[in-house]
């Protein structure tokens, strides 16, 4: 939680090895979900999909943000976009309506080119969502702008760099945006009326 990921990975290990001798029980699916989660936060991304395969093999029928996970680390990396898809729809069958993997759905169409698909799902991840969401919205956003609807891009970019001021990705895009904007040529103004004389 606190990003000190290498000492994550560390203590996941000594856990993993001190539990088999002593605690077998341990070492069940939430522990490998952990454990994933921990190596994808450390980019050990191969290693991350060992280990979400290990929690969903041991609890498959509880398993949906174990196939969430891995299908959005993979759709993040445009890598296995097929299988991710897979297991993204395994996960909303278990979980239809959550917002997180509705949103990991829209993002996969966004990384198909889909971009009308994408806006879709990820407008209703929005409304799924409890709460107001930074990558969602950043999401959202990109869907919008890839469908040349700046001022809507633009709408929630902003929302989301309200939500995360600290991300240089979103400010980007908004600076970016913004010089597209000013690039435009302007309509020459009307020619003013005469003002009749009286």
């Amino acid at each position: 939680q606190i990003k000190h990921h290498e000492e994550a990975m560390r203590a996941f290990e000594k856990a993993l090895v001190e539990a088999g001798n002593s605690q077998p029980d341990m070492l069940n699916a939430d522990f490998y979900f952990d454990y994933g989660a921990a190596a994808e936060q450390a980019g050990q991304f191969v290693k991350a999909g060992e280990l979400f395969r290990k929690s969903i093999e041991l609890d498959p029928d509880n398993a949906a943000r174990s196939y969430n996970y891995l299908g959005y680390m993979w759709v993040e990396r445009s890598e296995n976009l097929e299988e991710a898809g897979q297991l993204i729809r395994r996960a909303l069958e278990l979980d239809p309506g959550n917002g997180a993997y509705v949103d990991s759905l829209g993002w996969l169409y966004f990384r198909q080119g889909k971009f009308q698909e994408a806006l879709t799902e990820l407008l209703r991840a929005a409304e799924l969502l409890p709460a107001p969401d930074a990558v969602v919205f950043e999401h959202i956003g990109d869907a919008y702008d890839k469908l040349g609807k700046n001022a809507e891009a633009v709408l929630y970019w902003q929302k989301a760099l309200q939500l995360s001021p600290e991300n240089k990705t979103i400010a980007t895009k908004l600076d970016k945006s913004a010089e597209n904007v000013a690039k435009q040529p302007r309509p020459n103004p009307p020619p003013s009326s005469q003002i009749p004389e009286h």
